[in-house]
């Protein structure tokens, strides 16, 4: 299946433009977006995309692929849009008569995807995680039997419920959020591991044909074998001071209300305070040996739903 390399222009900005790279093939409906790096310092998509195309099976789905939805800050490592500093997966609705290069950016997103049918928003956690389907409430019933398809054929290693409306309200303005609640789209976002934390080609190749049978279930293809991905909905750990970080848990391990996750170094005088897990659950993801600031998050610990 070709693709074509095309451009869409975001803005005009004096001495370069800001433009967006698609890649498109001639498929039919229905229609799929996939967007990569909408937070320019999450890279895994990249290589997973690359595999994906190195060896596409020939799907009948009209694919458009956002290679990066934020090259400014792919360019400069960072999460945001460096020109503003705004986060350009928030925001949503774009305010009325918001100016700037991240709120033109905003509105051709949405211009965009609301010619598609199911948008696959791929991230990158920071931290070393669990891969990660996020299973966001959808338009209605067929949406969400749709989604969860996906999700059991996506060889991720827990699905995160997202309940915007109590524990994860933060995320209430996302794009993929708008896109469900005032066009009724599919979306379906997937968290990967930052890639230090994929050591060779078998992990990346799961996540990649993870990818491969989600376009198939949206093709209509019932072939692909679902697993049972244990389900959890997030709970935060975040750092009661400033300190370096060392980890005393693994990422799946099990813990109780009062276990000790790891250690906080003093910088200024090299003691070391324990930090105690305030949740029972899962460890699906845990800060490793950094420099972490107070508020800052050190691990996730899911509980089971």
């Amino acid at each position: 299946m070709a693709f074509t390399s095309y451009i869409l222009p975001i803005a005009s900005l004096g001495v370069f433009d800001l433009n967006l790279p698609l890649l498109v093939n001639s498929g039919e409906s229905p229609k799929v977006l996939i967007i990569n790096n909408i937070h320019g310092d999450e890279l895994t998509g990249y290589y997973v995309l690359q595999k994906l195309l190195s060896g596409f099976s020939d799907f009948k789905n009209k694919i458009t692929i956002i290679p990066s939805a934020n090259p400014l800050g792919l360019i400069q490592r960072t999460r945001f849009v460096p020109l503003d500093n705004a986060d350009p997966n928030r925001g949503y609705p774009n305010p009325l008569q918001a100016r700037g290069a991240t709120s033109a950016l905003r509105e051709k997103l949405i211009r965009l995807a609301v010619g598609y049918d199911v948008i696959i928003d791929l991230h990158t956690f920071m931290r070393p995680c669990l891969s990660a389907g996020l299973l966001l409430p959808q338009a209605n019933d067929k949406n969400n039997d749709m989604v969860k398809r996906c999700l059991a054929v996506s060889k991720m290693d827990t699905i995160i419920k997202m309940d915007i409306k109590n524990t994860e309200k933060r995320v209430e303005s996302a794009l993929g959020i708008y896109l469900i609640k005032q066009y009724g789209k599919i979306v379906i976002p997937l968290e990967y591991p930052p890639i230090r934390q994929i050591k060779n080609d078998d992990e990346l190749n799961k996540l990649t044909n993870g990818l491969r049978n989600i376009l198939a279930v949206v093709s209509g293809d019932k072939t692909s074998p679902s697993t049972m991905v244990p389900i959890f909905e997030r709970q935060m750990v975040m750092s009661p001071t400033t300190g370096l970080f060392v980890p005393l848990k693994l990422l799946g391990d099990k813990i109780s209300v009062g276990d000790s996750i790891g250690l906080l170094i003093n910088p200024k005088n090299l003691k070391s305070t324990t930090v105690v897990a305030p949740f029972s659950g899962v460890i699906i993801e845990m800060a490793d040996r950094q420099l972490y600031i107070f508020g800052e998050k050190l691990a996730t610990i899911g509980r089971s739903v």
